[in-house]
């Protein structure tokens, strides 16, 4: 799945690079990209979260008596 998704949505169909150093220099550039953006991916959601669902709510019982 990582690959395919560097090869489709990356430009890893192809390298632009022909010597060892260099396609292994854009393969890892492009992986940290894919990381970095799976990682900002991740925070936003937890940030989201945290903002709509606050932490400090007061619990309360509800019961037919206590209205």
């Amino acid at each position: 799945m990582v690959v395919a998704d560097a090869k489709e949505k990356h430009g890893m169909k192809r390298t632009t690079y022909r010597r060892l150093a260099k396609v292994t220099l854009q393969g890892m550039l492009t992986f940290v990209a894919m990381n970095l953006k799976k990682m900002a991916n991740c925070l936003w959601k937890r940030l989201c979260l945290f903002i709509f669902l606050p932490i400090n709510r007061k619990k309360r019982k509800f019961s037919l008596f206590n209205l």
